[in-house]
């Protein structure tokens, strides 16, 4: 397999990096212990439900079966987690389906069971209108400790001051790429972070955890005409995402692939 003239073989390696692990769908901070997670769209089964497209519901179990690998897989490492931080779109309907309600609770009560409600900190995204059962969600949350700045990613805030931060961690772009054999005759999307510089603060961007649909292909002509795509896509501009590098996330591993300009 390449992708253009770079052969894959000379670009794949795990990342390692000792500041934060990736694992899985999630970035986790050792010397912090704060796991982070985005996007899970928790409801979205429900709305292909109501509109008439009936399978067995399985999006909450995946979920939840997906976050309790990686936390064994950290608790293998050694590590303790202190707080889990949900970086928004935890739900997928704008308002709150019945059904969607139910899913969310139980998904809040699994995280809090691990970490205790204190520590357990949700952040709103754009689909959240509304907080759950007295939950707080914040527009978003810094590790004082560490400079480290978790945000859904649609838009800045006013509370936020830049010069404080040494680090962006966020989601909301669901970024995925497409790789594809020689010739073109197969081409496959994956999802994956996107990992560098932006404003002189490191960023890290989150894939989301949502386990039906990959994402946007990033390295994608077919929809990504322009060069910016303004706050309604996220607060980094394409242009300065294209010169992120890009972990494509494995069963077991993440892979470098270099930039995204690249590929």
């Amino acid at each position: 397999m390449v992708i253009g003239k770079i052969k894959l073989q000379k670009i794949i390696m795990e990342r390692k990096n000792r500041e934060f692990l990736l694992i899985g769908k999630s970035v986790f901070f050792p010397s912090s212990g704060i796991l982070a997670l985005s996007d899970l769209q928790i409801g979205y089964e429900v709305m292909l439900k109501n509109q008439g497209l009936y399978f067995p519901l399985s999006q909450l179990r995946r979920t939840i079966r997906g976050i309790e690998e990686i936390i064994n897989k950290i608790h293998a490492k050694n590590y303790t987690i202190s707080r889990i931080i949900l970086l928004g779109d935890i739900k997928h309907h704008f308002g709150y389906d019945y059904e969607e309600k139910s899913q969310v609770r139980e998904l809040l009560e699994f995280l809090e069971n691990k970490v205790g409600r204190n520590n357990l900190i949700l952040i709103r995204g754009n689909h959240e209108k509304f907080d759950l059962d007295g939950r707080d969600y914040a527009d978003f949350f810094i590790d004082k400790a560490t400079g480290t700045l978790f945000l859904h990613g649609h838009k800045l805030f006013s509370g936020i001051n830049l010069k404080s931060v040494n680090r962006i961690v966020m989601g909301h772009i669901h970024p995925a790429v497409y790789l594809q054999e020689s010739g073109g005759v197969k081409r496959e999307r994956y999802k994956c972070f996107l990992v560098g510089k932006w404003k002189h603060k490191g960023v890290v961007i989150l894939p989301s955890f949502f386990p039906l649909i990959e994402g946007t292909a990033l390295n994608s002509n077919d929809k990504l005409k322009h060069n910016d795509y303004g706050e309604d896509f996220g607060i980094i501009p394409l242009k300065e995402l294209r010169k992120l590098t890009v972990l494509i996330v494995g069963i077991d591993k993440v892979y470098e692939f270099g930039r995204l300009k690249n590929l």
